[in-house]
């Protein structure tokens, strides 16, 4: 069972991915300019709407949540790029 977490320590960790989400959304929307791919070729290859595109690289309607890491990789996979983890060690 998870323990109680100060609430300052719960928004720092909040706002730290938050950044981190924001920085992957600019790094993939570059790379899909780069290759030339619309936000419409981007959604028809993740089965989407483009305004599912649009709002993901604009950071609009924070409403709905953030971002799944399944929308990430969906959107990683139309670019034909992969997503990775590396220890900074």
């Amino acid at each position: 069972m998870l323990g109680y977490f100060p609430i300052t320590l719960l928004r720092a960790l909040m706002k730290k991915v938050s950044n981190l989400q924001e920085q992957l959304i600019q790094v993939l929307k570059r790379i899909r300019e780069n290759k030339n791919i619309s936000q419409r070729q981007v959604a028809i290859k993740m089965g989407k709407q483009s305004p599912v595109v649009s709002r993901l690289e604009s950071q609009e309607d924070s409403s709905k949540g953030s971002p799944t890491m399944r929308t990430f990789l969906d959107y990683c996979d139309a670019l034909d790029v992969e997503l990775v983890a590396k220890d900074k060690s």
